[in-house]
């Protein structure tokens, strides 16, 4: 991009973006320029500017025929998300702000998408912003776990007409605009153990209606890493009722995958034994929670 900056406009205006986000404190050893990182990501979410998502999406250029490739963009999304896990909280709560604002912009592009138009923005979602998500719902952090499910949430509700499954359109219905309370995404993470318990009380509930569409894919890519956590995590009597609604979540979620993926999640639990030791109890309840899930012929 940076090679690219002074014969086109795309790769020049990435390229300043880029830059921007990753500056680093002249006068400081090892520190970022707070500066320029915070106003660039700020940028990125208002409706107007050079800068800004809408912006980036709607220029021309990119060796695409004229088009912009969304490829570029992914650079920008990248750079989002590894400050999204940074420690500073500040920086963090920008860069979720920045990619929950594409999302929505992405999402509302996507409608207007047609077989005429060489842009898919579905398909960078499904490469860019998925995969970033899903990566940091796996942090050890509790605020970086709940800015990727939300991001996730966006995804889901945005494309929840979409025929992908990488697009998490299933998961849509777990979300709950009219009540918060009845919301999974807002509880999962919430700061009151009692709400994450019902949450996940709710979804097993939900796992055995005979109308629920979550799919395989949702539930071994999303779900189960997200109530894994809380497991290998548990250190106190007070974590433990949360952990144990999570071994019986575990379970459930197992009855409705395919062989190799519980095949996979049966394997992730054996070998969290000898690296959780202190954990061993729990784990072992969640290997006879796996194994009496055990629904294959």
């Amino acid at each position: 991009i940076s090679l690219r900056k002074d014969i086109d406009v795309v790769f020049e205006r990435i390229s300043q973006v880029i830059e921007n986000l990753f500056a680093v404190n002249p006068k400081r050893v090892d520190e970022m320029d707070y500066g320029r990182v915070l106003p660039a990501l700020s940028e990125l979410s208002k409706p107007a500017g050079k800068q800004s998502w809408l912006s980036l999406t709607n220029m021309q250029g990119g060796d695409n025929n004229g088009k912009l490739d969304v490829k570029i963009l992914s650079s920008v999304s990248n750079a989002c998300f590894s400050l999204l896990q940074q420690d500073d909280v500040v920086v963090s709560r920008s860069a979720f702000t920045a990619l929950r604002s594409l999302v929505r912009i992405v999402s509302d592009l996507q409608l207007e998408e047609d077989s005429a138009t060489d842009i898919s923005w579905s398909k960078f979602v499904e490469s860019s912003l998925v995969p970033g998500a899903r990566m940091a719902l796996k942090s050890p952090s509790d605020q970086i776990r709940r800015h990727s499910l939300s991001l996730i949430r966006e995804i889901s509700i945005g494309f929840q007409n979409s025929s992908s499954p990488n697009l998490h359109g299933d998961m849509s219905i777990l979300a709950c605009e009219e009540n918060s309370d009845l919301d999974f995404y807002a509880n999962i993470l919430h700061v009151q153990t009692h709400r994450r318990c019902r949450a996940l009380q709710r979804l097993r509930t939900r796992l055995n209606e005979s109308s629920s569409k979550l799919t395989t894919h949702s539930i071994s890519n999303v779900l189960v890493p997200l109530v894994l956590q809380p497991i290998y995590e548990c250190e106190t009597t007070l974590q433990e009722e949360l952990a144990q609604e999570c071994v019986a979540t575990v379970g459930a979620l197992s009855r409705h995958l395919t062989w190799k993926k519980y095949h996979d999640v049966l394997w992730t639990a054996l070998n969290q034994l000898s690296r959780h030791q202190s954990q061993e109890k729990l784990l072992v309840g969640m290997i006879c929670a796996i194994l009496d899930s055990f629904h294959f012929e």
